[in-house]
């Protein structure tokens, strides 16, 4: 009887073991799929500048430290802060050409066409709005290069 308890008891160790064993397995592949995910949506894998260079403007007063940040994050690299700043900027003066196309140049850098695209979209709208013919030209640039990258990634998974 003493002898069937113990094997009894054995068994439980055993089928504990292989449970932590099992979950353990589960749980480190589930953690490499999630640091693979998160290294390349924040690291270097998100990131390709195509615009190196922000649009210079003159904004309202009360914008001018966060519109700095965004043009210094810019000029860093900090692509993710200067999304921040300019859409701090955008919120808060949603009128502001300038800060819908710091913000499309951003997402741009940071692979997010679409949002670029809708970004220099509005930022196009509201230069024709102020008949800001240089600004709107400059956009159109944008939007080609955007376009042109657009059709070198689909050519190059063509021939992949």
């Amino acid at each position: 009887m003493a002898r069937s308890g113990h094997n009894r008891r054995i068994r439980l160790d055993m089928e504990l073991f292989d449970l932590i064993t099992w979950l353990g397995t589960i749980f480190t592949i589930v953690g490499l799929g999630l640091g693979a995910m998160l290294w390349a949506y924040r690291g270097a894998g998100s990131v390709d500048v195509l615009f190196d260079q922000p649009v210079a403007a003159d904004i309202a007063r009360d914008a001018q430290s966060v519109w700095q940040l965004g043009l210094a994050a810019f000029a860093g690299g900090d692509f993710r802060q200067a999304k921040e700043q300019f859409s701090r900027v955008v919120r808060s003066h949603p009128d502001c050409g300038a800060a819908y196309h710091n913000l499309g140049l951003v997402h741009a850098n940071l692979r997010q066409d679409d949002d670029a695209v809708a970004c220099l979209l509005q930022a196009g709208d509201r230069y024709a709005a102020a008949d800001d013919g240089a600004a709107l030209g400059l956009v159109k640039q944008h939007l080609s290069a955007l376009r042109v990258r657009k059709e070198a990634m689909v050519a190059a998974r063509e021939h992949a």
